[in-house]
């Protein structure tokens, strides 16, 4: 099934934080803390110019890697998996992994 937002809203899909940290200790779940980092799923059509009326397509592309405000969305259940519905404006920040070396 495909989901498409509308206007300037993003379907994302948040990256877990892992259970065992790097130096060993394994956080409970009662100490974890919601991600601020998701792949975006799907787009909207872009947000629209009140004053030209025409619409601004969207920065951010299904598949893009991108850090969000953390009290930002909706979280929803589609097809039995959690996701987010945040809009674009939410994004802080796209990670480009290519350029990450």
């Amino acid at each position: 099934m495909n989901f498409r937002p509308t206007n300037d809203r993003l379907l994302v899909q948040r990256v877990e934080i892992p259970s065992l940290l790097p130096s060993g200790l394994v956080l409970p779940d009662t100490a974890k803390v919601l991600s601020q980092e998701g792949v975006v799923i799907a787009v909207g059509s872009g947000k629209m110019d009140m004053r030209s009326g025409q619409r601004t397509p969207p920065h951010v592309a299904p598949g893009d890697r991108v850090l969000f405000n953390k009290y930002k969305g909706d979280e929803i259940e589609l097809e039995g998996k959690p996701y987010l519905v945040i809009r674009e404006d939410d994004i802080i920040v796209v990670v480009d992994l290519e350029k990450a070396s």
